[in-house]
């Protein structure tokens, strides 16, 4: 009898330990035996280091049209400060007649 005992304390004993170290050890015991695991997780460091650089990307193409649009901004003062008020952008001598129908290309 006491030899059943011994066996039934014994396990309950093993059952109680091993719950105990995988609890206290947040389970990670088991993951780190999985290959999926390891997959899973080299796959979430590189989609975390490709959204850094989507983000980078992001703040540098908004720095370029911000840019751009300063340059364009730039640019049409520059062309309305050159261009007498009256202007229409014709060449002096030109006539500037409106139509309706377009000009003719001549070979």
């Amino acid at each position: 009898m006491r030899f059943v005992y011994g066996v039934i304390l014994g396990f309950l004993a093993t059952v109680v330990g091993v719950i105990l170290y995988l609890a206290l050890g947040g389970g990670e015991y088991l993951l780190v035996l999985s290959p999926t695991y390891h997959g899973m997780k080299s796959r979430l460091e590189v989609l975390e280091k490709a959204e850094q650089q989507r983000d980078e990307l992001a703040r540098r193409l908004a720095e370029l049209e911000r840019r751009f649009q300063e340059l364009a901004r730039r640019f049409e003062d520059v062309t309305t400060m050159a261009r007498p008020s009256g202007d229409t952008g014709a060449p002096e001598g030109a006539e500037v007649t409106p139509t309706d129908e377009p000009t003719p290309a001549t070979p």
